[in-house]
């Protein structure tokens, strides 16, 4: 009879772990509609930059430095009527970001973390086996 090949046997076990922990992770911290919806708003985001950007506007000035609605255009007139959402896309965007260093953390950490102390586990236990 053959003995066991405990090395290869759990390092398929870690795997499938590691696969299965993946999954469950990926599972609970997937984006939501509102991350997602930042790729969307980019077109937007754009749009008001060059808005921001038009040099002619000077003329249309009001004193408290908003502009006369006959001197905007259409896209220019969107982009202002979407400031704060734009805004509040930005910081969706940025708890996304953290959200997905967090979730890679999590993903990562337990699986290398697990490889490492079974790497040590079997080193010890080499140890007390006769030379």
């Amino acid at each position: 009879m053959r003995a066991l090949n405990w090395r290869r046997g759990l390092l398929r076990l870690w795997l499938v772990f590691a696969v299965l922990w993946i999954g469950a992770v990926g599972w609970i911290l997937r984006p939501d509609e509102a991350a997602v919806s930042y790729w969307k708003l980019r077109s937007l985001d754009e749009a008001y930059i060059a808005a921001e950007a038009r040099p002619d506007e000077d003329r249309c000035k009001r004193p408290d430095g908003s502009l006369e609605a006959r001197c905007m255009s259409a896209e220019w007139q969107r982009a202002q009527a979407a400031r704060d959402y734009m805004k509040e896309a930005l910081a969706r965007k940025e708890d996304s970001l953290s959200s997905l260093k967090f979730a890679a953390i999590v993903m990562v950490g337990p699986i290398v973390a697990a490889l490492v102390l079974g790497f040590v586990f079997g080193w010890v236990a080499r140890g007390f086996s006769p030379d």
